[in-house]
């Protein structure tokens, strides 16, 4: 009996820790739904039921510590908690290790209903702008310096209430958890705006060099997903299941076409009205020439209403564009083999059509911002200017082995974005308006005393004479899209920027011999 109880006695420490060996102490955002939250004194969330599923893979007791989330992260640090879910960004890297990726991350603009004007985060800058402390968000508007005035709150929650109470102007989290936090407390004022910003994956991170550990948890993550236990979860918390393999879902294809028919039935009546707009105006001037000025008036206003309806048209057709791109690219590297012939080839041109939408939108969107812009003027050595261009365009002018010869230019007081932008165009289409058999040749050059004048010569296929006025009209080609690719709206948004800027702009050219593009801006 003596012998027995030595021997426990001597077994005790090392049956302790094994059995301490088993628990796993997994850190959770106590206000992070719907990833991580407590209700009712119980631990819930996507990420509490994807760690209980891996403990149980990994036959592992779990139990879960929630606190405010900069805590969670020191915790992790001083190796208080084992685990915990957050977003794999670079310089977390020095103090954990992470698992195989459990989500895609998307950060939103969240604002009330009345506010406009902001298109991604970089439109953030002068506004105030509400963050969780310690969040990736915050990170994330550091790092790129954005000039905003940053409020910190302990939760998602506290910082979206702040927009509902007006006392930020935006608040910028997790898409997930916002729409959550709307449903939830039936925020009817609030949107997201502008562009969602993809920041990567959800792991679950280690304490570095905890690296048994981490195997587990990969091994685990592996046989869920391969199980469909994954899938549940994710059905559960964001209600659509992304891991489990099927035959080619049928809904996929319905949601492309349907997607692409709005697309296409909007453009249409956007065209139709434009022209009925047009030939309106014609009328009414040709009959009420007595009340020109009136008139004239009454066109600015309407214009100005037509081409407020593009951009915003333009900007709210990005999001179902992005949802037609990522079914086209689920389809492409999920199904592409047992697509047929004719399927692979719908999809092809499904691809294509969303490139050439893309550029439409992304143009559209530019020419807005640049009727928007309010004008600051700085000193701008052309010279500079102009070799940064060259630089950011090497790509296009080594395809087309182009020649480009820069004279000295003058210097000018300009808006240094908009400025750049009308170069931009003018010297692509120097180099692109060429034949494929002839070498680019470009020549920049200019002249002026009180007004500067900076010419853009090449020796292009050249316009016709009587489409030399038409070129600068919004969606005005002379080419068509197999030729030449192209939105139309490049020179139209080159005569804009001159005009904002006080400026002309025209062209001298010669069929089948190039062209001369000139601008002519004051000097200050």
């Amino acid at each position: 009996m003596k012998r027995v109880i030595i021997i426990l006695i001597f077994l005790f420490p090392f049956l302790i820790q094994s059995c301490l060996a088993e628990v796993i102490v997994a850190g959770i955002d106590e206000n992070y739904p719907p990833h991580e939250f407590v209700e009712d004194g119980e631990a819930k969330g996507f990420n509490v039921d994807i760690m209980k599923a891996i403990a149980l893979e990994m036959d592992r007791e779990i139990i879960f510590k929630p606190m405010v989330w900069h805590k969670a992260m020191e915790a992790l640090k001083n190796e208080s908690i084992d685990i915990l879910c957050m977003a794999a960004y670079e310089e977390r890297k020095q103090y954990f290790d992470f698992s195989k990726p459990i989500l895609d991350l998307k950060l939103a603009i969240f604002v009330k209903e009345e506010v406009t004007g902001i298109t991604n985060i970089e439109d953030l800058a002068g506004h105030s702008v509400a963050v969780q402390k310690g969040d990736i968000a915050e990170e994330i508007l550091q790092e790129r310096k954005i000039d905003a005035y940053i409020i910190e709150t302990g939760s998602q929650d506290d910082a979206l209430k702040l927009v509902a109470n007006g006392d930020v102007t935006a608040f910028l989290g997790n898409y997930y958890t916002g729409i959550y936090l709307i449903h939830k407390h039936d925020y009817k004022n609030i949107k997201v705006i502008g562009e969602m910003l993809t920041i990567g994956q959800r792991v679950i991170a280690v304490k570095k060099g905890n690296d048994e550990l981490l195997a587990d948890i990969n091994a685990a993550i592996n046989s869920i997903k391969a199980s469909g236990v994954y899938d549940k979860i994710y059905e559960k918390w964001y209600g659509m299941p992304v891991y489990v393999e099927k035959g080619l879902p049928q809904w996929i294809l319905y949601s492309i076409f349907g997607i692409f028919g709005l697309i296409g039935i909007a453009f249409i009546m956007l065209s139709l009205w434009n022209r009925a707009l047009a030939k309106k105006v014609d009328e009414r001037t040709a009959e009420l020439q007595e009340y020109k000025d009136n008139l004239e008036e009454k066109v600015r206003d309407r214009t100005t209403e037509v081409k407020a309806l593009t951009y915003a048209l333009a900007h709210d057709l990005k999001a179902p564009l992005r949802s037609i791109q990522s079914f086209a690219f689920i389809l492409s590297n999920e199904y592409m083999d047992i697509l047929d012939e004719e399927g692979k080839d719908a999809l092809e041109r499904i691809v294509s059509a969303t490139k050439r939408m893309e550029m439409l939108i992304n143009d559209l969107l530019e020419y807005g911002r640049i009727e928007r812009r309010k004008v600051e003027k700085t000193n701008i050595d052309m010279n500079e200017l102009v070799e940064e261009i060259i630089k950011e365009m090497e790509e296009l002018i080594r395809e087309r082995d182009a020649e480009i010869k820069i004279s000295e230019l003058p210097c000018i007081k300009s808006d240094y974005e908009i400025l750049k932008r009308i170069m931009i165009n003018l010297i692509h289409n120097a180099v692109k308006f060429v034949e494929k058999e002839r070498k680019p040749m470009v020549k920049i050059y200019g002249e002026g005393n009180d007004m500067v004048k900076i010419f853009v010569e090449d020796n292009g296929i050249g316009i016709p004479e009587e489409c030399q006025q038409k070129i600068f009209e919004l969606f005005e080609r002379l080419h068509g899209r197999e030729e030449y690719e192209g939105t139309g709206i490049g020179l139209a948004m080159v005569k804009k920027g001159v005009e904002k800027l006080g400026g002309k702009v025209g062209v001298k050219s010669v069929l089948n011999k190039g062209s001369i593009f000139w601008i002519e801006l004051p000097r200050i």
